[in-house]
């Protein structure tokens, strides 16, 4: 068995109780460090599993700003398309004055060869017509050939000038069945 010495005088010795508190807080507070440092591991271990995830969503993050900027882009791409095909669908839908060109070639293949056409305004529903002609018998027969076509619904004389040095100045304007 051990011989316990103790060399401090009698006035210096701490009691008893005093002696278990000590222990006991001792005791305690190692334990509470014990604790105090799995509370900090624990703490580090979550944070190193937070930031592993933080970086996981961010990098799908960035995967779904790439997905939005491509599907923008083609939605624009879209968007541009449908406004295209909405404006050849209303262009397609306009009258066109091929009728007319084609109706005026028909005209003119009566007409005398030194009947010169001046100008020509081509629209969708009516031609308007200028014409320079140089001789009596050439606007008779111009006239004639308006007066026997079927082609045009309506022709009115808008304008007859006469020049001795040009000839006749007429302008007709032919509206289309």
């Amino acid at each position: 068995m051990p011989v316990n010495l103790n060399l401090l005088p009698q006035d210096l010795q701490v009691n008893k109780g005093l002696s278990k508190v000590l222990k006991t807080t001792k005791s305690i507070s190692v334990i509470m460090i014990v604790g105090f440092i799995i509370f900090c591991l624990g703490m580090g271990g979550l944070f190193i599993i937070n930031k592993i995830n933080l970086s996981s969503v961010q990098t799908n993050v960035d995967k779904l700003k790439v997905q939005v900027k491509g599907q923008e882009s083609s939605e624009q791409r879209l968007i541009l398309l449908k406004d295209r095909l909405d404006k050849i669908a209303s262009v397609k839908s306009t009258p066109n004055a091929l009728k007319n060109i084609s109706s005026i070639d028909s005209f003119l293949a009566n007409v005398s060869p030194s009947t010169i056409m001046d100008q020509a305004d081509f629209g969708a529903t009516k031609i308007d017509v200028s014409f320079k002609i140089g001789s009596n018998e050439d606007l008779v027969s111009l006239m004639q050939n308006v007066k026997s076509t079927d082609l045009f619904k309506a022709v009115d004389l808008y304008s007859f000038d006469y020049g001795p040095s040009i000839g006749y100045l007429i302008k007709l304007s032919m509206n289309n069945k």
